[in-house]
């Protein structure tokens, strides 16, 4: 990489952070692209040119987010030892994640655009993890040996979108008492075992 290819990684780079650390703040819908680009310490002309809009800038930001945190699963998967304990962990530590996905959303102009957005992206990058850590779990006899990509794919698909559904308080009152006081952790027990008594898990 030549020295003017340096110099725009580091500008994108520094936006991307201001753009981050302001979701984190939850002040991003707030903050104007004069006041990012001031505390980014480059001009709004060039977040323009890198991002085209408010809305692609928060995109980028949160995709760095989802690597980040993809990056923390593989690691899990390469050195924890007990399926359970792995599983368990990477589906609590999601819900949690979807939660911090949820907060950036809301902050755009535009949210079913960004949310679309976002969920192109990560069923690009988590599909691949996600086929591995069951594959992990068919040579441990965890899982079943006869199930296709394409149906464990729905299956994760599947829990994801009832799993935002359940974090994202919009529909809140919509929920019965019962539905709402579904815990993070009792929620993925169901996902894994449904009803079965404890008795009859593997």
């Amino acid at each position: 990489m030549n020295g003017f290819g340096k110099q725009t990684e580091r500008k994108r780079s520094a936006i991307i952070e201001v753009a981050g650390r302001k979701l984190a703040e939850l002040s991003y819908n707030r903050a104007t692209m004069k006041e990012i680009a001031a505390d980014a310490k480059v001009s709004q002309v060039t977040i323009y040119n890198y991002f085209g809009s408010k809305d692609e800038l928060l995109i980028e930001a949160v995709r760095g987010m989802m690597d980040e945190q993809l990056e923390q699963y593989r690691r899990r998967l390469s050195e924890e030892a007990d399926y359970s304990k792995l599983v368990g962990g990477i589906m609590l530590e999601e819900a949690r994640f979807v939660k911090r996905i949820i907060a950036c959303v809301r902050q755009s102009a535009d949210s079913g655009f960004v949310h679309a957005r976002l969920r192109e992206y990560q069923d690009v990058q988590l599909a691949p993890f996600l086929i591995e850590l069951v594959k992990k779990g068919v040579r441990e006899g965890r899982i079943a040996e006869d199930l296709t990509e394409a149906e464990l794919l729905f299956y994760f698909g599947m829990y994801q979108r009832e799993m935002i559904r359940m974090l994202d308080g919009s529909d809140r009152e919509e929920r019965t008492g019962a539905a709402g006081a579904v815990s993070e952790e009792r929620f993925i027990d169901f996902f894994f075992h449904g009803l079965l008594s404890p008795r009859f898990r593997v």
